[in-house]
């Protein structure tokens, strides 16, 4: 009787997160945004701590799921009919990265640091913001790119004041070029220096601090 109730449970649940999924015309239940992740983890806690709980009935799992699928529906139409609740309960897509640059106040908007911003480009294979056409933050804080048409090798040398070792190693950059090239730019502060990046023809792309005057 426990294993046919557990099933039965299980069964109308698949069938009711498949019901959402075809009423709010998604195609998955990957979350596209904060709330969406939310709703996701009470699920998951519904269906988890009801399916080996022979204390709930099916009578009960079904009623608890049924006000579960009435919320998430309201949300839902809530959001779409209503921008500013939508931006409100979502967030909003934040352009961190334009033609090559960082667009100004975007990453501390983002909550984002120079090293994150990085990391998260590696993760799809783009070694350098000079390669982005533009680049932005998601609601579900992921971040898209449109990338230029040049592909070339880029070194980051310095991000936020310091100097990136395994970086500044790989392109063979020696002490005496750095200091150089921070001369030739009039940043002789690393410190100073938000990003500095390098590509193969030692052209510099840096961004620098800006001054408090």
């Amino acid at each position: 009787m426990f294993y046919l109730e557990t099933f039965i449970k299980l069964l109308l649940g698949l069938l009711m997160a498949t019901a959402i999924i075809k009423v709010t015309g998604k195609t998955t239940l990957a979350p596209q945004s904060p709330i969406d992740q939310i709703q996701n983890y009470i699920l998951g806690g519904i269906i988890g701590g009801t399916i080996y709980s022979q204390d709930i009935t099916i009578g009960m799992f079904i009623i608890v799921m049924f006000i579960w699928a009435l919320i998430s529906i309201s949300f839902y139409y809530v959001r779409k009919q209503f921008p500013k609740i939508s931006e409100l309960l979502d967030g909003r897509t934040i352009r961190v990265l334009e033609k090559g640059s960082i667009v100004k106040n975007s990453l501390t908007e983002a909550s984002l640091t120079i090293d994150q911003l990085y990391s998260m480009l590696r993760t799809q294979g783009v070694g350098s913001i000079t390669q982005v056409e533009v680049g932005t933050i998601e609601k579900n804080g992921s971040l898209s790119v449109i990338l230029k048409e040049a592909t070339e090798k880029n070194y980051l040398i310095i991000s936020d004041g310091k100097v990136n070792e395994d970086e500044t190693n790989r392109s063979k950059l020696t002490e005496n070029e750095l200091t150089k090239i921070l001369a030739d730019n009039g940043t002789p502060n690393i410190e100073d220096i938000i990003i500095l990046e390098l590509d193969e023809e030692l052209n510099v792309n840096f961004i620098q601090l800006e001054s408090d005057e």
